[in-house]
């Protein structure tokens, strides 16, 4: 079993908070109209994968607009449970690669880009501060310490070496013709690439750069990249995050029940119930079970799995050596049925009061056996997040459906 925690490196929020909410960044905005469909469709995904997964990690350059975005959605009181969780962090002072716009004869056209200056980028609780100005409505000033003070745990800073490392694989890679198939072969020197070829070269250090960092952290993704088979072995062994996915959703289709997408388009499930759905035991219980059969195999076999893990399941009292233990409790049981159900007189009679007790006493044994005991003793199995978690959703909801309460705007 594979014990990693499974957390999606996502850079879509970041991007499209700055592109859209930072001001000099308006040449990025191709149409402020489709600003609500965009959005709608990124918090949407985001709800998605905190069900699918055990959680995020959000890609942060500077201000951390994407934590008030997320306030916006769950709620104060929602995004403190995610981060105590774990469910959100934040990854923070990501190193980058640059390139030359200009022509600079004899230059290597890339730059590596780390150790910034300006605390917006190099604090993470000035990060932090900055971000919750993004609210439309403030939060009081307790409020905003606590959220601040919580934060600082869920952000993650990467090496920053990492940058210089990208840059010396995209000016090796490209010198040993490795980018031949990626459309970049070496047919000049690297200084005498055009802005095209610079800006492609770039952008396959870049690829290396998130690599590093799903390496280094430990992360998914939905990213596929170009430059997988050239770089190191290592990178080859990626989780693909939509494995999970395709697998849970095919349980949801075996146990004939609408997945995640379905209920909350639907709006039987709100973005702002995932918070409290996903610390239920049994959701907890069921993304482990699922990463670790994602980790073990390539899903196709995940049927068979669901049904052994079914077929398989063994109470408290059915492994040894808690048969004894069960035999003890029953009998236990029985002295205080016994004597509770005698009181004073049961104690004066003795044995006669004891046996006038005993079908009594055997009727209540039985019944406690069966309701009590088997529920306590009864191993989990995933079908039980099916049957305690998800089937309670497929009513009629109508009521629940509708933008989110929590949303600030």
């Amino acid at each position: 079993m594979d014990d990693r925690i499974d957390m999606i490196y996502d850079k879509r929020l970041n991007s499209f908070s700055r592109k859209y909410l930072v001001k000099g960044n308006e040449r990025l905005v191709k149409n402020p109209l489709l600003f609500d469909k965009e959005l709608d469709e990124i918090l949407s995904e985001i709800g998605e994968l905190l069900l699918y997964h055990d959680g995020i990690a959000f890609h942060v350059y500077g201000e951390n607009i994407p934590l008030a975005i997320l306030i916006n959605v769950f709620g104060v009181k929602g995004i403190e449970e995610l981060m105590e969780q774990g469910a959100v962090k934040f990854v923070f002072n990501v190193p980058e690669v640059g390139y030359n716009v200009d022509e600079i004869p004899g230059i290597i056209p890339l730059v590596s880009m780390s150790g910034f200056t300006s605390k917006a980028h190099s604090d993470p609780e000035e990060s932090a501060a900055l971000g919750l100005n993004w609210l439309l409505h403030p939060l009081h000033e307790k409020q905003k310490r606590r959220i601040i003070k919580k934060s600082l745990n869920a952000y993650q800073v990467p090496r920053a070496a990492i940058s210089a490392d990208a840059a010396k694989f995209g000016v090796d890679g490209y010198n040993n013709d490795l980018f031949k198939s990626l459309g970049l072969p070496k047919q000049k020197e690297i200084t005498k690439l055009n802005l095209n070829e610079r800006k492609l070269l770039c952008q396959l250090a870049g690829e290396c750069v998130t690599m590093s960092i799903l390496s280094e952290l430990n992360y998914n993704t939905h990213e596929s990249f170009r430059t997988a088979r050239v770089y190191r072995a290592e990178y080859a062994n990626l989780y693909n995050a939509s494995a999970i996915e395709k697998m849970t959703d095919k349980l949801f289709r075996l146990e004939k029940l609408p997945n995640f997408k379905a209920m909350l388009r639907s709006g039987r499930l709100r973005l702002g119930d995932i918070p409290e759905m996903r610390s239920r035991r049994d959701s907890i219980r069921f993304r482990k079970w699922i990463a670790s059969c994602a980790a073990d195999n390539d899903g196709q076999e995940i049927t068979k799995e669901y049904l052994n893990a079914i077929d398989n399941t063994k109470g408290l009292f059915d492994v040894e050596p808690y048969k004894f233990l069960k035999t003890l409790t029953v009998y236990a049981l029985g002295a205080a049925v016994g004597s509770l159900a005698a009181g004073p007189m049961g104690t004066v009679l003795g044995g006669t009061a004891g046996a006038l007790l005993n079908p009594l006493t055997d009727i209540g044994l039985n019944l406690f056996d069966t309701y009590v005991l088997s529920g306590i003793a009864k191993g989990w199995n995933p079908r039980h997040y099916f049957t305690k978690q998800i089937e309670p959703l497929s009513g009629d909801f109508s009521s629940r459906s509708g933008r989110n309460p929590h949303r600030q705007g």
